[in-house]
């Protein structure tokens, strides 16, 4: 490989890095729990992306600090290496555990995932 293109690869791998050695790191994050749908299932540079329909987080801290709530919503989330995506489907109902680190995008990684029954009720808008 000629030195360039080394150059252009680890500048196009930056990005996957830097999320990859993160994500030991969301543990010190705010943590929340909360239920949605599956709604798509992407994976951007490698790294894997959910986006999720969630119902309302009413304990939800912004940015700032403050405790504001988060309405039902479809948001994308990053996925821990250890969470499993097998089985999934897209439209599944989910439950998942989540954390926040706002130098992080997605800010939100979903450190725990479960597939609920179908049919299970869940308080969100449609989107």
């Amino acid at each position: 490989m000629t030195p360039r293109r080394l150059a252009l690869a680890r500048l196009a791998l930056a990005p996957l890095m830097t999320v990859l050695a993160c994500r030991g790191e969301g543990e010190d994050g705010a943590r929340y729990h909360s239920r949605g749908v599956l709604r798509n299932i992407a994976y951007p540079d490698g790294q894997r992306v959910l986006l999720i329909h969630h119902e309302p987080i009413p304990d939800f801290v912004s940015r700032d600090g403050r405790k504001k709530g988060m309405a039902s919503m479809a948001m994308p989330f990053g996925v821990a290496r250890e969470v499993s995506l097998d089985g999934l489907a897209l439209d599944d109902t989910i439950e998942f555990t989540f954390v926040v680190d706002w130098e992080r995008y997605p800010t939100s990684l979903v450190t725990d995932l479960k597939e609920l029954p179908p049919g299970t009720p869940l308080q969100t808008t449609p989107p």
